[in-house]
């Protein structure tokens, strides 16, 4: 006789609701990203949804990562956006290349008034 498969175990159901309020590290950036947004219209709705949902599956993927035409979605997705999401707060930027866009966006505004 051979050697015996192993049985998988029992899997607890999870619903959509589970899923949905999951933060994982994609899908926290992308609600991160939303919620430094001003200007947004129900027209982005679609937009934000796809979004979201990738972030979900990339976050899925697991430790090899996700696929590659998963992975160009996303980022598509995402530089689509943040295009629209159009400048993010000025003065509640922390990185460094956020100060610097601020002060670039401030002195171009000083300039051309």
């Amino acid at each position: 006789m051979g050697a015996m498969a192993t049985i998988p175990p029992l899997c607890t159901t999870t619903t959509r609701k589970d899923i949905m309020s999951v933060r994982t590290p994609h899908r926290t950036a992308v609600e991160a990203a939303i919620s430094a947004a001003g200007g947004l219209t129900p027209a982005d709705g679609p937009l934000l949804e796809l979004a979201r949902a990738l972030a979900r599956q990339v976050d899925a993927a697991g430790p090899d990562g996700p696929g590659t035409r998963l992975a160009a979605t996303y980022l598509t997705t995402i530089r689509t956006l943040m295009l629209r999401l159009g400048p993010l707060d000025a003065v509640g930027g922390t990185s460094k290349l956020s100060q610097l866009r601020a002060a670039h966006q401030r002195f171009t505004e000083q300039k051309g008034a």
